[in-house]
């Protein structure tokens, strides 16, 4: 086995390669303006409460199915009971109202 291919390299030769990889590279950040506030993004995680609640049968396999509507993601039961909850939330307070007392009577 030859192992000429590990000797050392010159420093001169490194940096050149260095020097040529980095200036090959695409810059994608954007340079702030002389005197611009330039603020970091936080890194909270968001905090997930689990809740567990009963449903009927009907009512499981209706949140399984519409999780599998969107074609273009991936969604779960617990994306859907949220965008049921935004809806809720943007209802009249008498329409919401109905509506609960509807779903309370089919129990």
């Amino acid at each position: 086995m030859a192992l000429s291919g590990l000797r050392k390299q010159d420093r001169k030769e490194v940096d050149k390669k260095a020097e040529d990889f980095i200036k090959g590279a695409v810059v994608r950040a954007s340079i702030p303006q002389a005197g611009a506030v330039v603020q970091t993004p936080k890194s909270e995680k968001a905090v997930f409460k689990r809740v567990i609640f009963s449903l009927t049968q009907q009512v499981s396999d209706d949140i399984d199915r519409l999780s599998l509507v969107p074609r273009t993601f991936r969604t779960n039961r617990s994306d859907v009971v949220k965008a049921g909850v935004e809806l809720l939330k943007k209802l009249p307070e008498e329409e919401l109202v109905q509506l609960l007392e509807t779903v309370r009577q089919k129990r």
